[in-house]
């Protein structure tokens, strides 16, 4: 009886000490995407404050990046490779955890890169070549605000997202790719609604 207790007892402190390793290994991955996120804003903001961008060149680069990058998810789906050792270590534990959800993530992530590269090649090739077609500095204090709105929404996403893939059981977690990437949707969306709001209102009160 005392041998039983022991063995329930070790299991219990192993899977605590699990919860926390990934709690620990999901704040490194927030830090790690913020830091990303700032520095793809920071490089924007500075090129479009030093360099002539013509919006054209930049469709055109974010088109060819979407697309290259669905065709490597299609063809390396299993892999879970990555620059940075952090993201490789929390693909494993996601593919993990997902089992066949993973994949089908895997190919609906693809699917939607396709999409947006497919997207932005169009505005490319419809935004002209005339003289007016350029990226202008962007206001500062907008930026800061948009950097911020962006950031909220994106970590609150990606902590809900990592909630419920940990503390759900593989056959719980049947259909969350689909689910997930329609939330991820919706949310882009919204943000893209407000956004636009805010440009308005931006606009008109510097009018005004």
């Amino acid at each position: 009886m005392v041998e039983i207790f022991s063995i329930i007892m070790e299991y219990w402190r192993d899977d605590a000490m699990d919860q926390k390793e990934i709690q620990k290994m999901r704040m490194k991955q927030l830090a790690v995407m913020n830091f990303l996120v700032l520095a793809a804003l920071a490089v924007y903001y500075i090129c479009s404050s030093v360099f002539t961008i013509r919006t054209s060149l930049f469709y055109l680069a974010f088109g060819i990046y979407f697309v290259i990058f669905a065709v490597i998810r299609l063809i390396k789906t299993d892999s879970t490779k990555s620059m940075i050792p952090l993201l490789e270590k929390v693909a494993k534990y996601e593919k993990e955890k997902l089992g066949d959800e993973w994949y089908r993530r895997r190919k609906f992530e693809a699917v939607l890169y396709v999409i947006l590269g497919v997207l932005f090649l169009f505005l490319s090739f419809g935004s002209g070549k005339s003289a007016e077609n350029f990226f202008s500095k962007p206001d500062t204090l907008f930026f800061i605000m948009y950097t911020l709105f962006f950031l909220l929404m994106v970590n609150i996403l990606t902590v809900l997202n990592n909630q419920k893939m940990d503390h759900s059981t593989e056959a719980e977690l049947k259909g969350f790719a689909r689910k997930s990437l329609l939330v991820g949707a919706a949310a882009a969306l919204a943000f893209a609604i407000i956004i636009f709001q805010l440009i308005l209102f931006y606009v008109f009160s510097q009018i005004n």
